[in-house]
């Protein structure tokens, strides 16, 4: 079972990074490039996004939704998620929009969806995959927390649903909810040093937005 809730685990933070990232690297694509009064207002739509609670948010679209299910709870995590993410975006266009290559590519009468996406997004893609990697832990540390605390998808067994099970036997069956803890921070720990690796490797300067 423990194995078995890994997919479902692995499956939950993979897809709400996915989300995540496609939001986030979006409104910090336009917010870095563009500068200006849309830098300003996304900036805020992030700053008010950062301030709410994303375990409560979880907790209360579960319940408003009264459907236990996965994919709300990845919904959720991936639509007030990504602020992180497009504040380090933003950052890395603001940087990227000056350099040579950009301008040879402007005064060669590129559109600036063409500059964005082609120029500066693939010069950004090591700091982008780095952030991702280190971000997954979260979102499979989330959904346990939210399935232990009995809002999860009791359909399926993800290693927060073993943890939740566990708990109630854990005087007499210690290993029900042993094991599940072990995977989980195996898995966060993994996933940490990946990134760290990752990080060294791609030679991303990570620095405090």
């Amino acid at each position: 079972l423990v194995i078995y809730g890994a997919r479902i685990s692995l499956y939950v933070g993979l897809a709400a990074v996915s989300l995540e990232v496609l939001i986030g690297v979006s409104f910090g694509m336009v917010a870095g490039y563009f500068g200006g009064k849309i830098d300003e207002i996304l900036m805020r739509i992030t700053d008010i996004i950062l301030t709410l609670p994303t375990l409560m948010l979880l907790i209360v679209a579960v319940t408003l939704f009264q459907v236990r299910s996965i994919h709300i709870i990845i919904m959720v995590m991936g639509i007030f998620g990504w602020p992180f993410v497009a504040r380090v975006v933003r950052s890395e266009f603001l940087t990227l929009r000056e350099r040579t290559y950009v301008e040879a590519a402007k005064s060669m009468g590129a559109s600036n969806r063409r500059i964005m996406v082609s120029h500066i997004l693939p010069n950004a893609l090591s700091t982008i995959i780095v952030l991702a990697t280190m971000e997954i832990p979260w979102y499979i540390f989330y959904e346990a927390t939210l399935t232990f605390l009995g809002f999860g998808d009791p359909a399926s067994p993800s290693w927060g649903v073993l943890l939740e099970l566990g708990y109630y036997y854990m005087r007499q069956q210690w290993w029900m909810i042993t094991f599940p803890g072990l995977a989980l921070f195996i898995t966060s720990l993994g996933f940490n040093l990946f990134g760290d690796g990752l990080r060294d490797a791609l030679d991303v300067k990570v620095r405090e937005y």
